[in-house]
């Protein structure tokens, strides 16, 4: 019996002390990547920070709506958002939330898997907190309604209901940390469980499969099949081609240099965001009624501008982004191209260009819009404002080293303020 007590706090001692240490290495990666982007990060606290947390807040009542479905459609649509964010929530902290080489190799060291699981799920829901609150809401939400015997009954089986759906998105966020072969086949194999709810409309049905889905999920961390890096081929566009000028060839380098594959990631989640506009702003454009913020009185077409220069702002933000990399990684590379005869000026002219190209394909659907609701006059000086701010960042980011810390995030106001007022106008 003593033995026992020892083995158990044995292990409870064990499981502090790697919880620990990925809460520490969590810190330390998490604080180097917002010194890294702190301007960006404020800002967008700053604009969308309280709005995240209401929306959060308000998804309770969607998960609620997931249990007691409608149609085929809904359900789809609200779990996906739950599974969507939860993918982007471990997908953008993917090295953080891994815990390093140091903890990889403790891994490897004959430590239970029962300590492994501990660990992974205390320190994910931990950390997941803000995102499983819709969750939590939901479970009190049920268990404050109705107190006959058939209400607590139907109270049980929607709390062991949500409560399968958060361990299985948690188990999906282990997926993603540890780059799991099968990780889109399970995440299109949890929609199975609101599907058979909307279809079949029996509650235990749903548990069970969603009890089934998380035994699965659980077996695949466990026998943990990590799918192979894609070698993507370079498209012929990218290719240094003799026949061609040496402009054309310096833009090519310059889109490389962009899109390398250690940033390719962050380069597609900045395109998916741009053309995400397409759905959000339309979903504006479709507004009848005036909205109340903070007392005051916003028309439709006020929020359609303020939507778009949103938009435009976040856009060159990731231009400035861009730069900064450029001119940071890409020092050594400069000076052997200048020793080689091609002018500072023919690669700042290159890159430029790549620039210009970047924004405008991002901003294709935010243009595209703004002229339908605003008029082309709108739309042209949207598209010269472009150029000229793109031209701004080429020259205030040479040496990024030399620019003071806030002038990112006073550019990403500037930009928001005057692409407001050229919509407005």
């Amino acid at each position: 019996m003593v033995k026992r007590t020892v083995s158990v706090s044995t292990e409870r001692k064990l499981i502090r002390q790697l919880i620990r240490y990925r809460w520490k290495f969590y810190i330390q990666t998490t604080a180097d990547a917002v010194q890294r982007h702190k301007h960006l990060i404020l800002l967008v606290s700053l604009l969308a920070g309280p709005l995240i947390f209401a929306i959060l807040l308000a998804l309770a009542k969607p998960l609620l709506h997931l249990i007691q479905p409608e149609n085929v459609q809904q359900s789809i649509q609200i779990w996906g958002i739950f599974l969507l964010l939860h993918l982007l929530w471990s997908g953008f902290q993917q090295k953080a939330l891994k815990g390093g080489e140091g903890y990889q190799y403790i891994t490897m060291t004959p430590v239970p898997l029962v300590i492994r699981l501990q660990v992974e799920l205390r320190f994910l829901a931990s950390l997941s907190a803000l995102i499983l609150l819709p969750f939590i809401i939901a479970l009190i939400y049920v268990w404050t309604t109705g107190s006959s015997y058939q209400a607590i009954y139907q109270s049980i089986l929607d709390s062991l209901l949500i409560l399968l759906w958060g361990i299985e998105l948690l188990f999906i966020q282990m997926l993603v940390c540890q780059r799991n072969k099968y990780l889109i086949a399970l995440c299109l194999a949890s929609f199975l469980a609101p599907l058979s709810l909307v279809l079949f409309k029996i509650e235990i049905l749903s548990i069970l499969i969603s009890f089934i889905v998380v035994v699965i999920t659980f077996r695949q961390w466990m026998i943990g099949k990590i799918r192979k890096p894609r070698i993507i081929q370079l498209p012929q566009l990218l290719r240094i081609q003799a026949l061609s000028s040496i402009s054309s060839n310096w833009i090519r380098i310059s889109l490389r240099k962009i899109f390398n594959k250690n940033v390719i990631a962050q380069r597609i989640l900045f395109l998916l965001f741009a053309f995400s506009a397409c759905g959000v702003l339309a979903w504006f454009a479709q507004q009848k009624d005036t909205w109340i913020l903070i007392y005051i009185e916003l028309s439709p077409h006020t929020l359609m501008n303020l939507m778009s220069a949103f938009y435009v702002a976040m856009i060159l933000v990731q231009i400035s982004i861009i730069k900064i990399s450029l001119a940071s990684t890409y020092t050594s590379t400069e000076r052997f191209w200048m020793s080689q005869g091609i002018s500072t000026q023919q690669q700042y002219m290159s890159e430029f260009r790549a620039l210009c190209g970047i924004a405008f394909i991002a901003t294709f659907p935010t243009w595209i819009w703004i002229t339908f609701t605003n008029g082309m006059v709108n739309s042209v000086f949207i598209g010269g404002f472009m150029l000229f701010a793109v031209a701004l960042i080429q020259y205030i980011f040479k040496k990024p080293e030399t620019v003071h810390g806030v002038v990112p995030l006073l550019l990403a106001m500037t930009w928001f303020v005057i692409s407001y007022l050229l919509l407005a106008f």
